[in-house]
């Protein structure tokens, strides 16, 4: 999620690359012949109760980071590394008492999933980790993760200085990068979003972004948001048109799963001014992933509960842009889409054999002698084109 001039510049070989130079196609996405492998149409509020490990296995979502075994631990409620604001609360937050309401951060209503964010009074920090605000996010982990195939979904962007909002995936085997932002957005640019790509080269975290124009005010409407992860490339499209095409990393092809959070403040965007509203919201009409019948032999995987870091690039970074980006100029409002809550067939795969030859597997540190920033720390995200470079570097939100 990154308009830039980040403040510190990591040892990263950041390289922006325009759609075109890599031959992106430029046809509609095309869903014939996929296969619905995941879906949400957030009719209900289907998310594990972090006090109840039971309920870790049979929901669509979690609403906590994976950096330790305690849901509640700041680590899996913010990405401190980003230099975040907020902490992502639920419905189960333990200090919530007769005395004390906190906001409904996630919540589904109408069919419609809304992530809130809020300002925490001062006396109220302390319950909060200490942070200025809270907010919501789901994230899949331990409940769904695939390799290939077009992740989608179909949102709303909060509007405000300080809101950033994310649609991204990582690793489900742990370790950072690998991340694919498929929109990340700050809510002061209401006509830019950002898609990218994080991976490692040579030890090197290689970011390649795309900082993606529009024509009209991305906050006024929904839009969908879409990547088609494939073995040789990525291919990112909004409301359906193709607007970026990358080589597919070559530590790109595990299993990931999928994240949406609201993070408020961060380094890349700065924190909320006297001109954001709240609350603010980040609403998602529905979520769904395909799969083509040739990848089907490496099926979705539902993964045990681990306490691996999620970890993305925390520090703001420089973002080049792409020279000559494929134009974007869409109606926000002239792209019908019909909701099919129930119609579409799910197929997910949980194996007993490999939930739980994953769960014996060790976690895999995320951070490596190339990058001391993230040694002692969890999961981060990258910021937008860069690795968050301001957005989402730990763990990637």
């Amino acid at each position: 999620m990154t308009t830039r001039r980040c403040v510190q510049l990591l040892a990263l070989a950041i390289l922006a690359v325009s759609a075109s130079a890599h031959g992106a196609d430029a046809r509609p996405l095309d869903r014939r012949g996929l296969v619905a492998t995941f879906h949400d149409e957030f009719e209900t509020l289907n998310v594990a109760d972090p006090r109840d490990r039971q309920t870790w296995r049979g929901h669509n979502w979690k609403t906590w980071y994976a950096n330790g075994s305690d849901p509640f631990m700041l680590d899996n409620r913010s990405l401190p590394a980003n230099g975040e604001s907020q902490a992502y609360i639920d419905s189960a937050w333990p200090e919530r008492t007769p005395d004390i309401a906190w906001p409904d951060a996630v919540s589904a209503h109408n069919g419609v999933l809304r992530l809130r964010a809020d300002p925490v009074p001062v006396a109220l920090r302390p319950q909060v980790h200490g942070l200025r605000y809270t907010s919501g996010m789901i994230a899949s982990w331990g409940m769904f993760s695939q390799r290939y195939g077009v992740f989608e979904a179909r949102m709303r962007l909060p509007k405000g200085r300080g809101m950033w909002p994310a649609f991204w995936t990582l690793n489900e085997t742990g370790g950072w990068p690998p991340e694919i932002d498929i929109m990340e957005f700050l809510g002061h640019d209401t006509r830019t979003t950002w898609s990218v790509a994080h991976s490692r080269r040579n030890g090197t975290h290689v970011a390649r972004s795309r900082e993606i124009p529009h024509t009209v005010d991305m906050t006024r409407d929904f839009h969908i948001f879409a990547v088609d992860w494939r073995p040789a490339t990525l291919t990112y499209y909004i409301d359906n048109e193709a607007v970026l095409q990358v080589p597919t990393p070559h530590d790109m092809h595990s299993p990931m799963f999928l994240v949406l959070n609201l993070a408020v403040g961060g380094r890349w965007g700065g924190l909320p001014d006297a001109a954001t509203v709240f609350p603010g919201y980040y609403e998602v009409d529905w979520v769904r992933v395909w799969q083509r019948p040739s990848n089907t032999a490496r099926p979705a995987v539902a993964r045990a509960p681990s306490t691996r870091p999620v970890a993305r690039a925390a520090t703001t970074i420089p973002v080049a842009r792409a020279a000559t980006p494929i134009p974007v100029a869409r109606a926000a409002t002239t792209i019908p889409v019909a909701r099919a809550a129930t119609t579409i067939p799910v197929a997910r795969a949980t194996t007993p054999a490999t939930s739980a030859a994953r769960a014996a597997t060790p976690v895999r540190p995320t951070a490596s002698a190339t990058t001391p920033a993230r040694s002692a720390t969890p999961v981060v995200r990258s910021p937008i084109g860069s690795p968050k470079a301001g957005p989402k570097q730990a763990l990637k939100k």
